[in-house]
């Protein structure tokens, strides 16, 4: 199953989102900013990261630029409860999996982390594809 990490300043949504994941079978990190997102994302390889825009220090967009220029494979979806068709634009420019808003609904949240780790897969079997195909 895939491992997700979730990034959001708001400890009960980062909660709730654990929760609605680990009933699926996800495997859940959690970071209360962005800067711990790093950290994490240097000890342990996710698939998923579902992000807040809106946060301290550094919003999901940068970290969503920031990810997007160390790798393309980790799928993301951004979240907000102010959402603007300027971050909506920036989200799908940087290459966001899904754009959810707040508040998030169950069903819509679970659809989105199936799409994105089914995107994932595929893209983690063409690359094994791709490097055996070099070998033959």
């Amino acid at each position: 199953m895939s491992r997700v990490l979730i990034v959001d300043d708001e400890k009960s949504m980062r909660i709730t989102l654990s929760e609605f994941l680990k009933r699926e079978g996800y495997e859940i990190d959690s970071a209360s900013d962005a800067f711990l997102a790093f950290q994490m994302m240097d000890k342990a390889e996710y698939d998923i990261i579902v992000t807040d825009i809106i946060m301290p220090r550094i919003t999901g967009i940068e970290l969503l630029e920031k990810i997007r220029e160390k790798t393309g494979n980790i799928q993301i979806i951004i979240m907000t409860g102010e959402p603007t068709v300027e971050t909506a634009v920036k989200a799908v420019q940087n290459g966001a999996n899904d754009y959810l808003t707040k508040p998030i609904n169950r069903d819509v949240f679970l659809k989105a982390v199936r799409h994105a780790a089914q995107v994932k897969l595929l893209i983690d079997e063409k690359t094994e594809l791709e490097k055996q195909n070099k070998k033959y």
